[in-house]
């Protein structure tokens, strides 16, 4: 779903949702004027000071619920999930890796996890006898990653008599509010889900076709592209480190080199090394 049809289903709900509260509302005050025993006994809780509508505290947790649902529903249309590995300079390839910030989950060596804009980074250049790998990221803008995942401030997180409310955030006010969501949505809990792209910038994955599964009780994927000939790679973690199989069919674009890259993974990963 694009995101013009994502926004346009948030209005469609949101104008659902008001809707249905104003007609709830108006039933709800039919029936309560009806019933004099529940006037008579929320009359006194009331006039006692006894039952008092905290209307701060209701509405920091209303502000901050919605817009948490609003970005649920938006985020995934626009942003992924991106997990690189060798992002440096080598021989035959060019990344430069996007700055280190809260949207980040892990950073350093030319690997990085982290969220970004919806993007394709890496293109190829081939020549007749090689191919350079060419990658840059768009990194998000400073208000959205500030408003999903910088944690949430002291003056933020309601608490009765110290006047601290969660408010809608203003594009460019240095510390407005945000929802503090950064571990949440790193691992796709609590309501956030966003898909993972898996690139493996010097290993041959750019490009290519990413297949996840499991090998021999080890997490591995196989990475499929046909470039310059039918090719494959295998690759799994295993122990403190990582093993990979690249088979490549030379000048036919036919076969399975993937069937091939994954017998040659599974013998390593059932061997004694």
């Amino acid at each position: 779903m694009n995101l013009e049809q994502k926004y346009a289903d948030i209005l469609n709900t949101v104008t659902n949702i008001q809707q249905a509260a104003q007609s709830t509302t108006l039933a709800r005050k039919h029936q309560e004027l009806g019933d004099y025993a529940l006037l008579g006994s929320v009359g006194q809780l009331v006039g006692s000071r006894i039952w008092r509508l905290n209307e701060l505290g209701y509405q920091s947790v209303s502000r901050q619920g919605f817009t948490t649902w609003v970005m649920q529903a938006l985020l995934p249309s626009i942003w992924d999930q991106f997990r690189v590995t060798g992002c440096d300079n080598q021989l035959e390839v060019t990344c430069a890796p996007p700055p280190n910030g809260p949207n980040m989950q892990s950073y350093g060596g030319g690997n990085f996890t982290g969220v970004l804009p919806k993007q394709s980074p890496c293109s190829q250049a081939c020549g007749k006898h090689a191919c350079v790998t060419i990658c840059s990221w768009t990194d998000l803008s400073p208000d959205a990653a500030h408003l999903v995942f910088a944690p949430i401030a002291t003056k933020c997180t309601y608490s009765p008599g110290d006047g601290g409310s969660w408010i809608y955030p203003a594009n460019g006010t240095p510390g407005g509010c945000s929802l503090g969501a950064a571990s949440a949505l790193f691992s796709n809990s609590g309501g956030w889900k966003l898909q993972t792209n898996q690139i493996n910038v010097g290993g041959g994955t750019v490009g290519a076709t990413i297949t996840e599964k499991v090998i021999e009780r080890h997490q591995a994927f196989l990475a499929r592209r046909d470039t310059t000939g039918a090719a494959c790679s295998a690759t799994a973690a295993a122990g403190t480190g990582v093993l990979s199989w690249w088979v490549q069919f030379r000048g036919q674009r036919s076969g399975d080199p993937c069937k091939d890259a994954e017998k040659l993974l599974t013998a390593t990963l059932q061997s004694d090394l």
